[in-house]
């Protein structure tokens, strides 16, 4: 995958986490930038950790399974699917969380699709590049998220989720030779 669309999957995958850091951030009274140090090395190292294991499933499975590299286009449609779906289904935040329980937990709620991405990634080399700039991307964006909520009441989830999900979409599309940009 050429890095601009890495990247755009990076972004992508990276919204759930942001919109996720917003939210608690609004329920943060202290301590902000701690908590956007936390949530965004949370979140970003599992998005990293959960598309490196994706990558080492579809490496192993690609062995014996000469279909694994066609699994990117209907999983990236999926994940694009499930996106639309969460734009219009949100769950209120109750509390802030406290425990690295809570904080993985979290962050494996916003991880399970860079698992997913990760089986997508055919190539050691460029697969553990993707992997990384997926990591760095949600930390990036996490961290970004919690320290707006201190600027902002109001954060356009709705919009950036549909966007996600149009780009999930259209690097699926791709994926199975349907569109080429």
């Amino acid at each position: 995958m050429a890095l601009h669309k890495t990247f755009l999957l990076a972004a992508a995958l990276g919204v759930d986490a942001m919109i996720l850091a917003f939210g608690l951030g609004l329920i943060a009274r202290s301590e902000h930038r701690t908590l956007a140090l936390r949530l965004g090395s949370w979140f970003g190292g599992l998005q990293a950790l959960m598309a490196t294991a994706g990558l080492l499933l579809a490496l192993g499975l690609g062995t014996q399974v000469s279909w694994v590299s066609q699994l990117a286009g209907p999983i990236f449609i999926l994940l694009g699917l499930k996106l639309l779906w969460d734009a219009f289904h949100h769950e209120e935040l109750a509390k802030l969380p406290q425990r690295r329980r809570e904080f993985l937990l979290l962050a494996l709620a916003v991880s399970l699709d860079a698992l997913a991405a990760g089986l997508s990634f055919t190539d050691w080399r460029s697969g553990l590049l993707a992997a990384c700039l997926i990591g760095a991307v949600a930390f990036a964006m996490s961290f970004a998220g919690a320290l707006l909520s201190q600027r902002l009441r109001h954060f356009p989830e709705r919009a950036l989720e549909i966007g996600a999900a149009l780009v999930l979409i259209f690097l699926g599309a791709e994926a199975l030779g349907l569109l080429s940009w």
